[in-house]
């Protein structure tokens, strides 16, 4: 699966470069519906989602998102941000929503704060699928809303990073689950 995100996310920027270096504009094509596809592992109680994607272009690591439903609840239990053990978990994680990447203007955003720490790995969670505590961001509405999440952090050096996820296979598996 990393090597299918790897080769995803090195043609969809070669996609965008091209079609701002051309004179006129080039319509760039959204392959990500094959290959950003959710892992589900089904249990008794309820379901698990996982997604790993590339942390960069050049790095080995990967961001992990998870979501967690119960049978009987609409709602996820949570939706947790893992991030690598590279970036600065001090500035917190900027959770982004548009339907438009050449417009960044038109989103919807929250920060969120890394509740856990491995040493190799930062956490945030929004349980219940809601930002942090007493931020009512409804990051789980806005995941079934927009087609592309865009997690905003700081690398170590202060260099802000940026991983983009299509959710169209999250919206396609998550409505089918029970």
């Amino acid at each position: 699966m990393r090597s299918r995100n790897t080769l995803f996310v090195t043609f969809y920027v070669l996609s965008i470069t091209a079609a701002k270096a051309a004179p006129h504009k080039l319509p760039v094509i959204d392959t990500s519906v094959n290959v950003f596809k959710w892992d589900i592992d089904k249990k008794d109680k309820g379901t698990l989602m996982f997604l790993d994607v590339q942390f960069s272009l050049r790095s080995k690591q990967y961001v992990t998102l998870t979501v967690a439903k119960t049978k009987t609840v609409k709602r996820p239990a949570f939706i947790s941000f893992i991030l690598p053990g590279v970036i600065a978990p001090q500035k917190g994680l900027k959770v982004s929503f548009t339907d438009d990447l050449k417009d960044p203007t038109r989103t919807v955003s929250a920060n969120m704060q890394f509740t856990e720490s491995s040493g190799d790995t930062y956490t945030a969670r929004a349980v219940d699928g809601y930002g942090n505590p007493g931020n009512k961001f409804d990051v789980f509405k806005d995941f079934t809303k927009y087609r592309y999440l865009i997690l905003l952090f700081y690398g170590k050096g202060d260099k802000q990073k940026a991983v983009v996820v299509p959710l169209a296979d999250f919206q396609t598996q998550y409505a089918r689950l029970p």
